[in-house]
C-alpha cells in the first residue's frame, strides 16, 4: 500500500471515530505533520510513513516534530494498522455507534 492510500484511509478511520482529520500543507513551514486531527477531546497531530517499512522520518521533521512536543503539542507518527490502533486507545476515541 502506498503512504497517500494508507493516509487516505487513516483519514476515513477518523472520520467514522467522530474526528476531524484534515491533510495538512504548510510550504513555508517544510517538516510539519502531515494530519490535523480534532477530536471531543482534543487535537493531536499525525505524521505519515510508508506502512511497507521503509518510511523514515527526515531530519527536519524529526527536529520540527520535537519543537512542537516541547510547546505542548501531541504528536504522532504512524506506519501501521496497529499503531494508528493504539493511538485511537491512548486519546480514548472511539468507533461512533
Amino acid at each position: 500500500m502506498s503512504e497517500k492510500t494508507f493516509q487516505r484511509n487513516i483519514i476515513k478511520r477518523l472520520a467514522k471515530c467522530n474526528t476531524l482529520c484534515y491533510k495538512f500543507a504548510s510550504p513555508a513551514h517544510a517538516g510539519v505533520p502531515d494530519l490535523i486531527c480534532i477530536h471531543p477531546g482534543g487535537v493531536f497531530f499525525i505524521e505519515v510513513k510508508n506502512p511497507n517499512g521503509r518510511g523514515r522520518l527526515s531530519k527536519l521533521q524529526e527536529v520540527t516534530i520535537e519543537k512542537m512536543r516541547k510547546h505542548g503539542a501531541t504528536v504522532y507518527v504512524v506506519d501501521s494498522q496497529e499503531k494508528l490502533e493504539e493511538i485511537l486507545d491512548a486519546e480514548k476515541i472511539r468507533p461512533e455507534p
